[in-house]
């Protein structure tokens, strides 16, 4: 996760225990330490509790007791501080350490709506995810980090009310198939495209049991955006996108053909064969040599081969 940072801003009890104490047997800060310093005036308290709550989350477990503050950052913080996203990525930061690491704290979430809250109010809708991040030092590309992080976390629960809350939001899940799509160069983008094909992987990999919800996944742009991420340059993207093709390429023979007939597509997989990492090396290995001894699918795979001046790979799959 990613907030801004925040200068000459005065040290709050959070934030000083956060970045004083590494694992203490007891915590010297209460919820409601927390919830008052989050209420505060002056927005600069605001934003160092939220980021030292969400250093804290991850560093010292947190009792039940802190999954109330939940509601507290999307009411006080999320839904006030509309002009400042500074604090709304501070928010979003504390929010995924709870929710990863609080019991309590995802279902406190999803009643708090914190999908909607977070689309509607630091997200306008889903359009940050367009904002360069020159316009406002990255505050709003961090927004965007963070809100993946906390809707990943919220897929990770017994029920299924992380994949309800996520698909039910029409403005949230073409965010995300957004961001997993973003171009551009800098740290804040990249991130956004490892965030964005990881909880596409992680949706289309719950809808498993549910064929018609996957297959209308797949028709929202899921297959697409896992191509895209085959095709990139970025070792940590092609490997999710090689995950989220070996879990919709045995499911569907529309999406074999679909894949084979793209011959980037398939001379990527071809070179991704020779990966250093072995992740990559063993998915992509996988993915073509489906592709290439299906009798349907070989046809194109051997087209695409030769038109890429690299035909020997069919005869070694």
């Amino acid at each position: 996760r990613r907030s801004t940072p925040t200068r000459r801003t005065p040290t709050t009890r959070a934030a000083r225990h956060a970045m004083s104490v590494a694992a203490p047997p007891s915590l010297p800060i209460t919820p409601d330490d927390v919830i008052r310093e989050l209420a505060h005036e002056d927005d600069r308290v605001v934003i160092q509790a939220a980021s030292a709550l969400g250093a804290l989350a991850v560093r010292v477990p947190l009792p039940p007791s802190f999954a109330p503050v939940v509601d507290v950052l999307v009411r006080e913080v999320l839904q006030k501080l509309t002009t400042n996203k500074r604090a709304q990525a501070a928010a979003l930061a504390g929010l995924a350490g709870l929710i990863a690491t609080v019991d309590g704290a995802r279902a406190a979430a999803l009643s708090a709506n914190v999908i909607h809250a977070t689309m509607t109010h630091a997200l306008d809708h889903g359009r940050a995810v367009d904002v360069d991040d020159s316009e406002d030092d990255g505050a709003t590309a961090s927004c965007c980090v963070n809100a993946l992080d906390c809707f990943r976390f919220l897929q990770n629960g017994e029920d299924d009310g992380g994949l309800k809350a996520t698909l039910g939001d029409s403005a949230c899940v073409e965010f995300v198939l957004a961001c997993a799509k973003r171009d551009g160069s800098s740290e804040l983008d990249a991130m956004k495209r490892v965030g964005g094909v990881d909880l596409v992987v992680n949706i289309a990999q719950q809808l498993t049991e549910d064929e018609a919800g996957f297959d209308d996944f797949m028709r929202r742009g899921a297959f697409e955006c896992f191509t895209s991420a085959l095709r990139r340059d970025d070792d940590d993207v092609a490997v999710r996108g090689c995950i989220g093709l070996a879990c919709a390429l045995p499911r569907r023979r529309a999406l074999r053909t679909q894949l084979a007939s793209d011959g980037n597509a398939v001379r990527r997989l071809a070179s991704l064969m020779g990966s250093g990492d072995e992740d990559v090396k063993g998915f992509a290995s996988g993915l073509f040599r489906a592709l290439a001894m299906d009798p349907e699918t070989k046809p194109f795979v051997e087209k695409a081969l030769r038109d890429g001046a690299g035909g020997g790979a069919v005869d070694s799959a």
